[in-house]
C-alpha cells in the first residue's frame, strides 16, 4: 500500500535513515507515540511513506488517518479510519464505535502489530491527543504504535 512513486529519486540521507529508525521504533515499542518534525517541504511524508513501505511488507498493519482540507481531525474520524481499514463500516454511536474498534484491535493485534499514522498532526483538535492516549489504553497499547 505504501509505495513511493519514484524511489530512485529519493536521496538516501541521514534524515531519511533517522525517519526509518523512528518508524521502526514505533513498531517495536508498542504503545509509543513518535513524532517526525521538520520544516515544510523537507520530505517528512515521503520519508515516512518509504519507511512504512518496508515495515508493512513485514506483516505490520499501517493505518493512515487523514483529515479533509482545513478541518481538524478528531478522534471519531481516527477511529472510523481504523475501522474502515479493517474492512467494516463504523457504527454511528461513539460508544458502539469504541466497542467495535476494541473488538477489531483485539482480533487483529493477535497476529500483527498495528501502527497508526497521522500526517499533519498539528491540525489535530485540541482534545484529540488526550483521546489518542485513551485509545492506546483500550487494552491493546502494548501491540500498537502511533
Amino acid at each position: 500500500m505504501f509505495r513511493v512513486n519514484y524511489p530512485n529519486k529519493i536521496f538516501d540521507s541521514i534524515g531519511l535513515k533517522q525517519v526509518a529508525q523512528a518508524c521502526a521504533r514505533a513498531v517495536n515499542h508498542q504503545g509509543s507515540i513518535t513524532a517526525i518534525i521538520g520544516e515544510v517541504g523537507v520530505g517528512k511524508t515521503v520519508a515516512v511513506y518509504d519507511a512504512l513501505g518496508r515495515i508493512e511488507s513485514k506483516g505490520v498493519y499501517v493505518v493512515w488517518a487523514k483529515q479533509p482540507e482545513k478541518e481538524r481531525l478528531r478522534i471519531g474520524g481516527i477511529m472510523a479510519a481504523m475501522i474502515r481499514f479493517f474492512g467494516e463500516d463504523p457504527r454511528r454511536d461513539m460508544e458502539a464505535r469504541t466497542e467495535q474498534l476494541r473488538r477489531l484491535l483485539g482480533m487483529k493485534s493477535k497476529d500483527h502489530r498495528i501502527v497508526l499514522v497521522i500526517d499533519e498532526a498539528h491540525a489535530l483538535h485540541r482534545n484529540t491527543m488526550r483521546a489518542l492516549k485513551r485509545l492506546l489504553k483500550l487494552g491493546f497499547g502494548r501491540r500498537m504504535g502511533l
